[in-house]
C-alpha cells in the first residue's frame, strides 16, 4: 500500500524559509497580487501531491501547482470586487488566523528568542545522557508521613526494608529505568548526584513526595561520531525545552499577574445551557458504543443556537477586557471557528470544560491584544502569512457560494439518469473509504493511526463527518469521477490501495483511500431511478458546481489577467518529499504549515482553448 502523506511533521516558529527582498523573486503576477518565490517554495514543499518522487517530473510539477496558485489569486481578487472579504464570517475567519499569528510571533519574541545554552550546560547534558539510572522509591502524599520515613532511613534502617512494608514495592520488582530529560530538572538534579545506593532527601512533586535510591547506573558508549553528533543534538533540544517551558511560566505568571476581565454571568449560563443541550442530543442519538467518540458542533447547531439567543442577547457585552468589550456572538464565532467537540462526559466535566474554553479565550485574547500593541501584527513574516491565508479563505467563501447557489431540480435529475444508466460509455468510476473532519487534532490522530497499521475503514466507522457514509465505515460506492471533482481527480490518478490526504475540502480535511476502480465502459441500467435518485441529486451538484467553478476561473483570468516567469519558475530548486505540517502556535492553537489547497489545473486547458499564449 502506498501512502502518498510520506512526511507528517509539526514545528513551532516561524518558517525557516527566509529571503531577503533581493533573493525572493516574482515567480507569477495576478492583476494586483503577486506570488513570490518564497511562498511558492514553502506551499509546494508542504501540499500533499502526486509523483513528486517521478525524475523528470518537476517542471510539469511546479507549472501545476503555479497554476493552482494563481486560480486562488484570481477568486481572491473576484471576492475582494465583490465584498466578500467584509462579511462577518470571512473576517472572523482571517481575524482568528491573524490573532494565531500575531501570538507566535510573540511567543518566539518573548520566549524563544531569549533561550541560550552554554557549553557547560551541555557538558553537564552530555554527561547525564549517557548514563542511565535505575531508582527505587518510597512515595506519599503526606509530608509529615514521608519525613518520618526519611528520619528512618537516617537511623540506619536499609532502604530496602523501608520500601517492603510499602503499597508502592509492587510497582518496582525491578528498579525503575531513568534517562536524561525524563524528570523535571529539580529532581534530576538530585537523583544524578546520587552514589551507588544513597538516597536523597524527601523531593515533591505533583504526585506528591518521593525519596529516591540509585540501585544501579550503566553507561552508553558512543562509538562513532555521529551517535555522538546525535547524541549532543538530542542533549540541545531537551535543555532548549526545558528552558522554554521555564521561561514560558515566568512570562506567563508575570503577564496574567493582576489583570482582570469580567464575565456577564447570565449570558454565561444560557451560552452553556445550549451548548450542553446541543451535545445532550447528539450523545443520545448516537448508537456508537465508543465511550470516547468526538461529537462536533457542525454549522446547523451554530445556526440553532443563535437563533435561540436571539440578536438582542447576541449584541450583549459578553466579556469586558480592561480597553475593549467582546459580545456573545463575537466570542461565540471565534471558538465556533476554532471548533467546538466533546465526548460523552457528565455535566460536570462538560461544565469544567466550557469553563477552560473562556478562560483560554480570555488568556489567548489578551496576548493578541499585547501582540497588536507592540506592532507584532506589522512583521513581515506575519504578513506574508496573512497574505497567504486571506486569500485562500477569500476563495473558498466565493466557492461556497456558488456552490450553495446551485439548486438541481427532479426532471434533471431524471435526465441525468437516463444519461448515466443507458448503454452508453460512462466514465472512470471509482470507490473510495474517507474520513472527513474538520478537526486538525483528529487528523493527526487519523495520520498516526494510518501508520501503524489500521484499517482506515474501522477510523472512518469512529470519526467520519460524512453523515451519509458513516454506517458503511465511510465507503463512498462507486461514482464517475466528475461526480465528486475534488477528490475523484485524483482518485483517479491513484492505485488501488493508495492512502491520499489531508485534502481540504469546503467541509474539512479528507484523507481517503482507494479502494476500487472502473475504466470507461458500457453498462445497462442496474438500479431505479427512485434507488439513486438523491445520490444522483447529490453527483449533479457537485459535477455543476465544479464546470462553474472551472469556467468563472477562466472568466476572472481574462478579468484580471496573469503571467508567469517561466525561467523563474524553471529554476526553483524543490524537493521529492511529499509533506504534510501542523504548525503548533505558539500560546496555544495549530494550524496547517500552509492554506491546504486541491490541485486545480483544469481551467487553464479550457483557457487555452481561447488562447496559445501561455507557458
Amino acid at each position: 500500500m502506498k501512502f502518498y502523506q510520506i512526511a507528517f511533521l509539526f514545528f513551532t516558529g516561524v518558517s525557516s524559509l527566509v529571503f531577503s527582498q533581493n533573493q525572493d523573486r516574482i515567480v507569477a503576477e495576478i492583476g494586483d497580487k503577486v506570488i513570490y518565490e518564497s511562498e511558492f517554495i514553502e506551499r509546494y514543499e508542504l501540499t500533499p501531491s502526486f509523483n513528486k518522487q517521478v525524475k523528470g517530473r518537476e517542471t510539469a510539477l511546479k507549472f501545476n501547482f503555479i497554476y493552482t496558485l494563481i486560480a486562488e489569486k484570481l477568486w481572491a481578487s473576484e471576492a475582494e470586487d465583490l465584498g466578500i472579504d467584509q462579511r462577518p464570517e470571512v473576517v472572523t475567519a482571517i481575524n482568528s488566523i491573524e490573532k494565531m499569528y500575531v501570538r507566535d510571533a510573540l511567543y518566539r519574541r518573548e520566549i524563544l528568542d531569549k533561550i541560550s545554552i552554554s557549553e557547560e550546560e551541555i557538558i553537564e547534558g552530555t554527561i547525564r545522557n549517557a548514563n542511565s539510572l535505575y531508582l527505587n522509591f518510597i512515595f506519599s502524599k503526606d509530608e509529615e508521613a514521608i519525613f518520618q520515613l526519611h528520619e528512618l532511613l537516617n537511623q540506619g534502617i536499609p532502604f530496602d526494608t523501608v520500601v517492603s512494608a510499602r503499597p508502592e514495592k509492587d510497582e518496582q520488582v525491578e528498579p525503575i529505568e531513568i534517562v536524561f530529560g525524563q524528570m523535571e530538572k529539580s529532581i534530576e538534579d538530585s537523583v544524578y548526584k546520587l552514589n551507588l545506593h544513597e538516597y536523597t532527601s524527601p523531593l515533591l512533586t505533583v504526585d506528591g513526595w518521593y525519596i529516591f535510591s540509585l540501585a544501579d547506573k550503566k553507561e552508553q558508549l558512543f562509538n562513532t561520531e555521529k551517535e555522538k553528533e546525535d547524541a549532543i543534538a538530542a542533549v540541545k533540544k531537551i535543555i532548549r525545552k526545558r528552558k522554554e517551558m521555564e521561561l514560558y511560566s515566568r512570562f506567563y505568571e508575570k503577564f496574567f499577574a493582576g489583570k482582570r476581565v469580567d464575565t456577564n454571568a447570565q449570558l454565561f449560563e444560557e451560552l452553556y445551557s445550549l451548548l450542553l443541550n446541543t451535545f445532550k442530543d447528539k450523545f443520545e442519538k448516537t448508537s456508537s458504543p465508543d465511550e470516547r467518540q468526538l461529537f462536533h458542533l457542525d454549522a446547523y447547531d451554530v445556526i440553532d443556537i443563535e437563533k435561540k439567543l436571539e440578536e438582542k442577547k447576541l449584541a450583549q457585552t459578553f466579556l469586558t477586557f480592561p480597553e475593549k468589550t467582546v459580545t456573545l456572538k463575537s466570542f461565540f464565532r471565534d471558538i465556533v471557528f476554532e471548533g467546538i467537540q466533546s465526548e460523552k462526559v457528565p455535566e460536570k466535566i462538560f461544565r469544567l470544560q466550557f469553563d477552560e474554553r473562556v478562560k483560554k479565550y480570555i488568556e489567548q485574547e489578551l496576548l493578541s491584544d499585547e501582540g497588536y500593541r507592540r506592532g507584532i501584527h506589522l512583521l513581515p513574516e506575519v504578513q506574508n502569512s496573512m497574505k497567504m491565508w486571506r486569500s485562500n479563505y477569500l476563495q473558498q467563501a466565493l466557492q461556497n457560494q456558488i456552490i450553495d447557489s446551485i439548486e438541481v431540480s427532479d426532471s434533471a435529475v431524471l435526465k441525468y439518469y437516463e444519461n448515466r444508466y443507458t448503454s452508453e460509455e460512462i466514465p472512470m468510476q471509482v470507490n473510495i473509504v474517507e474520513v472527513l473532519t474538520d478537526s486538525l487534532e483528529t487528523v493527526d490522530h487519523i495520520l498516526s493511526e494510518l501508520e501503524k497499521g489500521v484499517p482506515i475503514k474501522q477510523l472512518a466507522s469512529k470519526f467520519t463527518e460524512r453523515e451519509w457514509t458513516r454506517e458503511n465505515g465511510g465507503e463512498f460506492g462507486f461514482f464517475p469521477i466528475n461526480a465528486h471533482p475534488e477528490i475523484g481527480m485524483i482518485a483517479a490518478q491513484m492505485e488501488v490501495g493508495d492512502i491520499f490526504g489531508p485534502l481540504n475540502l469546503e467541509e474539512g480535511y479528507s484523507i481517503f483511500q482507494l479502494i476500487g476502480k472502473d475504466e470507461r465502459k458500457v453498462a445497462p441500467p442496474s438500479k431505479t431511478f427512485e434507488e439513486v435518485k438523491e445520490s444522483l441529486r447529490r453527483e449533479l451538484a457537485e459535477k455543476e458546481a465544479w464546470e462553474k467553478i472551472i469556467n468563472k476561473t477562466v472568466e476572472f483570468a481574462e478579468k484580471y489577467k496573469f503571467k508567469i516567469d517561466a525561467d523563474v519558475l524553471k529554476s526553483i530548486e524543490v524537493t521529492s518529499i511529499n509533506s504534510f505540517a501542523i504548525r503548533n502556535m505558539g500560546f496555544g492553537g495549530k494550524v496547517t504549515a500552509v492554506p491546504l489547497t486541491a490541485p486545480f489545473v483544469e481551467w487553464i486547458y479550457k483557457l487555452r482553448e481561447r488562447t496559445e499564449e501561455l507557458p
